[in-house]
């Protein structure tokens, strides 16, 4: 996630896009065969985003299961292999 020169740095101490990518990382380590992300580009500027999303796209083409939450429509139109639309908590395309 580009944060090994922060290795020793507090949470705290990271700004929202670092603190974002920190936990990212986490997320990642654990290795579950199903990995859901609300809004996980977040906090992230332009590097960050594309680096999430190339992680996205690796672990997907790996055999996992990526299920994320977004308002991006167009990331998601152009990346998902199934997309839910949902407005006012109702599935309105799927």
């Amino acid at each position: 996630m580009g944060l090994s020169h922060l290795a020793d740095a507090p949470l705290g101490s990271l700004s929202g896009g670092e603190r974002q990518r920190a936990h990212l990382a986490r997320v990642w380590v654990q290795a579950a065969p199903i990995t859901l992300l609300d809004e996980p580009d977040a906090s992230l500027d332009e590097s960050g985003r594309q680096l999430l999303r190339g992680l996205i796209t690796q672990k997907a083409d790996s055999g996992h299961a990526v299920v994320i939450i977004t308002h991006d429509r167009q990331w998601a139109t152009n990346t998902a292999d199934e997309l839910w639309v949902m407005d006012a908590g109702r599935l309105t395309t799927q």
